[in-house]
């Protein structure tokens, strides 16, 4: 998003925290995410159709999770009607921009169908919906399926091979031109995406509360977090949306200083970096150890503050709004260890797949195997990691990355295990301590650092990511 965008949100952000009544606040809050969803999308997809109806599609998925997910007395339309009253007006609303022709400054790229359309699509999936409601049972074999169904649309939407194919047959049937190196980009699909799967997780659990319709669909496309999170808990966001606080009682210092800090991250610090951080095409032009180490330390901090800075941003417009978004750093490059970076890098993605991935996995052997502790550490960490690097994209270089941090991870856990004690009683003093520390915090961050060598550069370089990890000659 360009810095214009983002002060659009915050202006939408102190729009929607001005509303005192909390049912009217939160329906106007969803009614700026869908919208936001739609914007966003038209400026990131130029294929024709898609950059409406995959939208659209996002806001009819999200609806289909709800009704899969939310137990039977939940779903009484007598309960939910607003919400979704809401949701059609909103999307006929954006529909209706249509007459506005060239000069169309919301949806400047969107190419809208004819109302008629929209209408009979609406109207057919508000029937399904309404059957759902009706017949759908709790424990169905439906749940399941949905689940996969989200699996699949990440390993297709994240390979490149199948990503490609998607577009040029999408720009094929659309009749766009198909751009070099055209990519099918479902906005916030990573993000929405684990939200969905942690309620379809919770409810299969029994751990899902009840979540209205609007409740649920304002969690899931929440506009401060939708395109790069922090994947918030379900339970813990509409508990911050049913008591919400009038402005008079909320943190205005705490609000714009993080929204100011983000920007500065953002648009100073880290847009300055990139002019020479490590990239693909740079690195095939690296000829010194000195230059490979100055782009990859200005990577590292580019990344840093580009991922860290757009969370600031959510953070600070969701507290305008009386949110309270979950923290998703907490200066990672300062932790001694590599467990410690990981409990503060993305924090939220790591608890996400601590919660619905190690843990699960963790039990499942420990019932049906006979381990020992070391083999099974190593499995875990290797498969956690793998599937982290594999989030970002279905590549042999996030594999890499993957194993890079998996294998890091035990290293580290087998050399606690083996000298833990013996540090422990060496740092008596405060000297000790803090060398210890210091040279902990060196240590983890240069290897961190070399691990992002695989992360930016693409699987067809990997030769050239080896030849820069182990020397120029």
């Amino acid at each position: 998003m360009s810095i214009l965008e983002v002060l659009t949100l915050a202006l939408v952000s102190l729009l929607i925290g001005s509303l005192s009544h909390p049912k009217i606040r939160s329906h106007a809050l969803l009614a700026a995410s869908i919208i936001v969803v739609y914007w966003l999308q038209s400026r990131t997809t130029t294929i024709h159709n898609v950059t409406f109806w995959l939208p659209t599609f996002t806001i009819i998925f999200v609806a289909a999770s709800w009704a899969l997910t939310s137990p039977p007395e939940i779903r009484a339309l007598q309960k939910n009607w607003p919400g979704i009253l809401i949701t059609i007006l909103t999307i006929f609303a954006i529909n209706s921009t249509r007459y506005i022709g060239e000069s169309n400054l919301l949806f400047p790229n969107i190419a809208i169908p004819r109302p008629v359309i929209v209408f009979f699509a609406l109207i057919i999936t508000l029937l399904a919906f309404v059957i759902a409601l009706r017949a759908l049972a709790p424990k169905q074999f439906i749940l399941p399926v949905f689940f996969f169904l989200i699996i699949l649309i990440f390993i297709v939407i994240k390979t490149p091979a199948l990503n490609s194919y998607i577009y040029t047959v999408i720009s094929a049937y659309t009749g766009s031109p198909p751009k070099d190196n055209g990519i099918f980009v479902w906005l916030g699909f990573s993000y929405f995406g684990f939200r969905v799967i942690h309620t379809i997780r919770d409810r299969q659990n029994g751990q899902l509360p009840p979540v209205t319709f609007t409740e649920y669909m304002t969690y899931t496309i929440f506009f401060p977090s939708f395109a790069a999170g922090p994947i918030d808990r379900v339970q813990r966001f509409i508990s911050d949306l049913n008591q919400i606080k009038p402005w008079s009682n909320l943190d205005w210092t705490d609000a714009g200083s993080r929204f100011a800090i983000g920007l500065f991250k953002k648009f100073v610090i880290a847009d300055a970096l990139a002019n020479f951080a490590l990239n693909s095409e740079r690195a095939l032009h690296i000829d010194s150890s000195g230059w490979f180490w100055t782009l990859l330390y200005a990577y590292a901090f580019q990344i840093y503050f580009d991922f860290s800075g757009y969370t600031d941003i959510a953070i600070g417009l969701a507290k305008i709004m009386g949110i309270n978004l979950p923290e998703n750093f907490n200066s990672p490059y300062l932790k001694p260890n590599l467990t410690l970076f990981w409990n503060s890098w993305h924090m939220t993605l790591t608890q996400w797949f601590r919660a619905y991935f190690f843990n699960p996995l963790q039990r499942w052997i420990r019932s049906s195997t006979q381990l020992s502790a070391w083999s099974l550490i190593l499995i875990l960490q290797l498969a956690t990691m793998i599937l982290i690097g594999l989030w970002h994209g279905v590549t042999l270089n996030f594999v890499l990355w993957g194993l890079w941090h998996g294998a890091g991870l035990f290293i580290h856990n087998r050399w606690r295990e083996l000298t833990g004690s013996k540090f422990s009683a060496w740092a008596i003093s405060p000297f000790r301590k803090n060398l210890l520390t210091g040279s902990g915090i060196f240590l983890t961050f240069h290897y961190v650092a070399l691990g992002w060598v695989f992360f930016v550069m693409p699987a067809n370089q990997i030769p050239t990511a080896i030849k820069m990890l182990f020397g120029f000659n």
